[in-house]
């Protein structure tokens, strides 16, 4: 048996190329229809550029025009003129079909809706494949950080917004945190908590299953976050951040202007909050494992490893580009008679005031460390002896002032001994550094404890105080 041949496309003339012509001559575009000529009187008809661009013959004299309309299936009559209606159905052969007036209109409309339709759907796969790409690149890095950017550039993405944000509940201070924001000024990061207030617009958002729309927070009654309106944000979709039936934060998307972001964008808002969610609390277990293996568990300074691994990295920085690094030892005076008389939980309380008053008085920029039982290290980058060794003894005043400042928790007056050494002066690798500092450290034990040395001082008092 033959095979059929497919049918030959519909063969359209069109009259009139003004707005009418034109959106129909845009809604048949990506069509089969095959259009065999175009005819306006006015050259500057909208539809008459397109119709250039697109190859399709142009007439702007109706007796030119009934030539190549003999030929079509269809001519279309988007004039109104009646006269125009009446030379078309008098010149052209019965079996070309003449559409005008109310069926025109009627055919430009279904085109019109039926593009419609197919660019929403092309919008909504476009918007789908990229909230699965997210899902690849999320399930493929390992840095929280970036993981919070992707998820921010796929929301503005999908919602055509401009900027945006991503804050975390801290679930120890009922507060929110800003974890990552695009779009925004910088000191829009400079106000990075916020207390959760009954009634409030993160409290609302925080309690509804579903992304919370926001046309104009000008109009809201409930209290809004005041970093919000400085930033000049008018409109709003949020999503809450769920993972197995816990709050992790929220995920906002916003503009600079009132706007009703539309529900698709908000529903797959929505499906893209649930995924990251997941993700998101993932990459925090894994990085919170990966700061359990470099911390200490009693005091959250940095373990004798991650020490060992910045010391090496810090001291091969300063080598390579002849900058200073200083390391001060330390060692808590007589904390075996201290545990023997108060017990292991005293002892371990005053470890941990120890660390923080470590931390109180260090840079942002130093690493401190527990190395031992009652050992501790500060590796300081970029940093000479002398102002090492200040800190070392404002370290010293520090804690020989902790039992006046923490009379319930600190059962006697406790001091500390310290050791000061510096690269290159004093060592030229690693292991020298440490045992320069270490030497110190010692040698202000045998001096009499609850003193400072300085490596090159071995045999002086140490650091007067």
């Amino acid at each position: 048996m033959a095979k059929e041949s497919p049918p030959r496309p519909l063969r359209l003339a069109l009259v009139g190329a003004g707005r009418g012509g034109s959106s129909l001559l845009e809604a048949l575009e990506e069509s089969e229809t095959e259009i065999v000529a175009v005819c306006d009187r006015n050259p500057a008809a909208p539809g008459i550029a397109a119709a250039h661009r697109r190859g399709i013959p142009v007439h702007h004299d109706l007796e030119a025009f009934l030539a190549p309309c003999a030929d079509a299936d269809l001519v279309v009559d988007v004039t109104g003129d009646p006269e125009v209606g009446r030379r078309l159905a008098a010149r052209l052969p019965p079996r070309v079909h003449v559409l005008d007036g109310t069926a025109a209109r009627l055919l430009w409309e279904l085109t019109r809706t039926t593009r419609a339709q197919a660019e929403a759907a092309t919008r909504r796969n476009r918007r789908l494949e990229r909230v699965y790409e997210l899902a690849v690149a999320l399930s493929a890095t390992g840095d929280l950080h970036d993981a919070y950017q992707r998820v921010l550039r796929c929301a503005l993405e999908v919602a055509e917004a401009p900027a945006g944000s991503v804050a975390l509940l801290d679930e120890r201070t009922g507060e929110m945190v800003l974890a990552a924001w695009r779009g925004f000024p910088e000191h829009f990061a400079s106000f990075r908590r916020w207390r959760l207030r009954p009634g409030g617009l993160t409290t609302h958002i925080l309690n509804r299953d579903s992304p919370t729309i926001i046309p104009d927070i000008t109009a809201l009654e409930e209290p809004v976050n005041p970093l919000l309106a400085e930033a000049g944000v008018r409109s709003v979709v949020a999503a809450p951040l769920r993972a197995q039936g816990r709050i992790v934060g929220i995920l906002y998307v916003d503009d600079f202007a009132p706007r009703r972001f539309d529900e698709e964008a908000a529903w797959i808002l929505g499906l893209l909050a649930e995924y990251a969610a997941l993700a998101l609390e993932r990459l925090r277990l894994l990085e919170e494992t990966r700061r359990m293996a470099v911390t200490d568990g009693l005091t959250r300074l940095a373990n004798q490893q991650e020490f060992m691994r910045r010391l090496a990295e810090e001291t091969e920085r300063a080598n390579r580009y002849g900058r200073p690094l200083s390391l001060i030892t330390l060692d808590l005076d007589r904390f075996k008679a201290y545990n023997d008389r108060y017990g292991h939980l005293a002892g371990n309380e005053l470890l941990q005031t120890l660390a923080a008053t470590i931390q109180r008085v260090v840079r942002r920029s130093d690493l401190a460390a527990r190395t031992g039982g009652e050992e501790f290290c500060i590796l300081m980058p970029e940093t000479e002896t002398e102002e090492a060794a200040r800190c070392a003894e404002r370290l010293r005043r520090e804690v020989a002032a902790l039992a006046d400042r923490y009379p319930e928790r600190i059962r006697q007056a406790v001091t500390v001994s310290l050791g000061v050494a510096t690269l290159p002066h004093h060592a030229e690798d690693a292991e020298a550094l440490y045992r320069a500092a270490d030497d110190a450290l010692y040698t202000a034990k045998r001096g009499g404890r609850n003193r400072t040395v300085i490596h090159p001082d071995l045999a002086a008092d140490g650091v007067p105080h």
